[in-house]
């Protein structure tokens, strides 16, 4: 299943499973944070609702005490007080409306319960205008007690709401002083309306007084079993202040006269009394819900801070499990890519361009595969740093056993055309030598003229014998002592060519060659004729010319008629001849460039094609000076031309078999070429033959004596052959001193 699924993959698939259980342990922590943080932030609404209600209570409180002394007074003092009381009950009023409306949905009781504080806020103002024209004021005290418990209702629901013991705790313990206070609110306000009127003569009135002493022992009782220590000894120092004592006093006087008894005091004491005991009590209740609003604010904001902690740390864990996936899988793909690039790249490119370099051998081809291939650098030291290092051994042995190969390959063919051509050669030796043999002993023209025959072909044979050597790069053994003439190096050349009789001289400027020089010289002649004897049709001629240049080097052209050759062949051609390749496996066809270029190669030799501007193709052969001196005391060179002569129409005409061999040089005793300008009447026919056109008598015999081995001061021993055949015969080479050539 997973076999065939990338490493960057299988690593992802690795870390996925951590990264899914941070992610879920992230989760389910931010989530129970985010709980605490909402149940805080809940909280923390409550007790603002709580506390905007104990606000309302208070401002009840003391307008209801106003209220009741006005009214007591026959509404005719405290209306500045009642003013500004009222000011403060609506304003709280506001706030506290805002906080219940927001909040109604939180449970079912306390929604009840805001919803008749609510109601009960929109009959404020019809309260107002009762108590300003027709209320009593024991009905004043009633009203405003009745309207404190709907608000109180509310704040004694908030608790069961809250599901932290703690603060709801703290909220029992608001809610039961704020009934602990209305209770005193109550009898503060019956006790001013009694002081205005002078008693309890209103029916019911002393019962009130009575019923909310009653209930202020009850509530402390609950106060006591609910607050702590603390909260305790802040009610404690409210209760126990002068202005509470006044007002106690008074009330135990009103509630020992009885409801038939006179309430004696000045009311403005007592309202002022009680009015500061129910600050100073509420103070207390400001202070308990601003320390649960502060506990609310710092539970919410630890629990949101740690909710984001949570998914902060979630975030940073999956993203360094992520980078780090990314980069592990970085540090273990891109060694690896690179391994494989470099694999496919030695696979497919450069492993078939060093097999491609095999089967056509280079120095610099084979150089050139092998430096390009470049080792992987190798960044680690684990297993793929180890395997990158494997690989790299593993191409570089490649390489040196390419280039090993190469090199085997190379000297194993040039071993196997050097044994090969050594043993055509030593045959086709001893056939000339047999031929030779024959030939002397034929009287037969006709014979004769076929053992001719199978002499210019074993001579042919010996050339190929010959290229093998060059193609193998082996040295001629050969080493001439003298310079050669021209003549004899073109005699040489054009003898070893078959289709010798369309190959027509033209002028020539007669020079002597370097001895060094002068047998590859016929060789790479001969190759030049025949490559343009083969491609050019048989009734077209082979010209070639030859002159010397203002740089004193000589230059041989070679043209021929035939079909030419392309700009692209003409350009390969001259590479090849420019810089011949190794031949290996893959064996070109134009073997004879080869063997031409490495012939020429040897000695600086410049040999080049271009296309002819008759058609066909023009071999330049140039000819350093280095290699040339000038033939003095040669015989004579190419006759200057009549006026009526057509130009470049010189025929060659060499001696025969039973003319008279020209005079010879001094230097190398072999007769120079002779050329007769071309008659177009007809008068000077072209040879038929290569008897007619080649020598085959003592000239020949000297002429290739005195090329291949003129070392002998006495110069080379021939032998006549027999006169050949009216017919004509071919050329043969009878030589009976020297050694045939390697």
């Amino acid at each position: 299943m997973f076999d065939d699924l990338k490493i960057r993959n299988k690593l992802v698939l690795l870390v996925a499973g951590p990264i899914v259980i941070i992610v879920l342990l992230a989760v389910l922590g931010a989530r129970s944070r985010q709980g605490t943080a909402d149940a805080s932030r809940q909280v923390e609404r409550l007790v603002a609702v709580a506390q905007a209600n104990s606000n309302v209570v208070d401002a009840l409180q003391q307008e209801s005490l106003y209220s009741t002394a006005h009214v007591g007074s026959a509404r005719t003092t405290w209306k500045s007080g009642l003013t500004k009381t009222r000011a403060a009950t609506d304003q709280a009023l506001t706030e506290s409306l805002m906080h219940l409306r927001d909040n109604l949905g939180t449970s079912p009781g306390f929604r009840s319960a805001s919803t008749l504080a609510i109601d009960a806020a929109d009959k404020l103002t019809y309260i107002r205008q009762t108590v300003d024209q027709g209320y009593r004021w024991d009905q004043v005290a009633t009203t405003y007690g009745s309207l404190q418990r709907t608000f109180l209702s509310v704040n004694e629901a908030i608790p069961e709401v809250i599901t932290d013991p703690q603060v709801s705790g703290q909220l029992r313990t608001g809610a039961s002083l704020a009934a602990y206070k209305a209770a005193l609110s109550r009898q503060s306000s019956l006790l001013a309306g009694a002081l205005h009127q002078g008693g309890f003569a209103v029916e019911g009135s002393f019962g009130l007084l009575k019923a909310a002493a009653a209930d202020e022992s009850s509530q402390m009782a609950v106060l006591n079993s609910l607050a702590d220590s603390g909260r305790k000894g802040e009610v404690r120092d409210a209760v126990t202040s002068e202005s509470r004592i006044t007002v106690e006093t008074a009330r135990d006087a009103a509630i020992a006269g009885g409801a038939d008894g006179n309430v004696t005091g000045d009311p403005k004491v007592l309202v002022k009394a009680s009015s500061t005991v129910l600050k100073d009590l509420h103070a207390v209740e400001v202070q308990l819900f601003t320390v649960m609003l502060a506990q609310s604010k710092a539970g919410r904001s630890d629990a949101q801070q740690a909710a984001n902690l949570f998914v902060g740390f979630a975030v940073l864990a999956v993203l360094a499990a992520a980078a780090g996936a990314v980069l592990l899988g970085r540090r273990i793909t891109v060694p690896l890519n690179r391994l494989t690039e470099a694999a496919d790249r030695l696979a497919s490119e450069q492993m078939p361009r060093l097999v491609e370099s095999l089967r056509n051998p280079s120095d610099d081809e084979v150089t050139f595969q092998l430096g390009s291939l470049q080792a992987i650098e190798v960044t680690s030291g684990d297993e793929i740093g180890r395997l990158t290092n494997s690989f790299n051994d593993v191409q570089r042995v490649a390489g040196e056993v390419a280039a090993e190969q190469a090199a085997l390959l190379r000297k194993g063919i040039g071993e196997m055309f050097v044994n090969l051509a050594r043993r055509n050669q030593a045959l086709l030796d001893r056939q000339i030598a047999f031929i030779d043999e024959l030939e002397s002993g034929e009287e037969d023209p006709d014979q004769l003229e076929n053992l001719y025959r199978l002499d210019h072909l074993a001579t042919r044979m010996r050339r190929n014998a010959e290229s093998l050597l060059v193609l193998a790069g082996a040295e001629p053994p050969r080493r001439r002592g003298r310079p050669a003439p021209l003549a004899n190096i073109v005699r040489a050349a054009l003898a070893e060519v078959e289709d010798f009789g369309r190959i027509e001289l033209l002028s020539f400027d007669e020079i002597l060659v370097a001895s060094n020089a002068a047998a590859d010289l016929a060789h790479l002649l001969s190759e030049l004729m025949e490559n343009a004897t083969n491609f050019s049709p048989p009734e077209t001629r082979v010209e070639v010319v030859g002159h010397r240049t203002n740089a004193d080097g000589y230059v041989i052209s070679v043209t021929d008629h035939g079909i030419g050759m392309s700009g692209d062949q003409v350009i390969e051609a001259n590479e090849s001849l420019a810089k011949p390749p190794l031949v290996g496996l893959a064996l070109s066809r134009s073997l004879g460039f080869i063997v031409v270029g490495r012939l020429a190669g040897r000695h600086g030799i410049a040999v080049r094609m271009m296309p002819s501007p008759s058609g066909g193709v023009t071999v330049v052969v140039s000819i350093p000076p280095s290699l040339v001196t000038d033939a003095v005391g040669q015989g004579a060179l190419p006759p200057e031309r009549p006026s009526n002569e057509v130009p470049g129409q010189l025929e060659p005409v060499l001696d025969t078999p039973n003319s008279t061999p020209a005079p010879s040089s001094p230097a190398s005793g072999v007769a120079p070429i002779s050329f007769t300008p071309y008659d177009p009447s007809g008068a000077v026919k072209r040879p038929a033959t290569l008897a007619d056109a080649v020598p085959t008598g003592l000239a020949f015999d000297e002429g290739l004596e005195g090329l291949m081995n003129p070392s002998s001061p006495s110069g080379p021993t021939v032998r006549e052959p027999a006169a050949p055949s009216t017919a004509g015969g071919l050329p043969t080479r009878r030589l009976s001193a020297a050694p045939a050539p390697a």
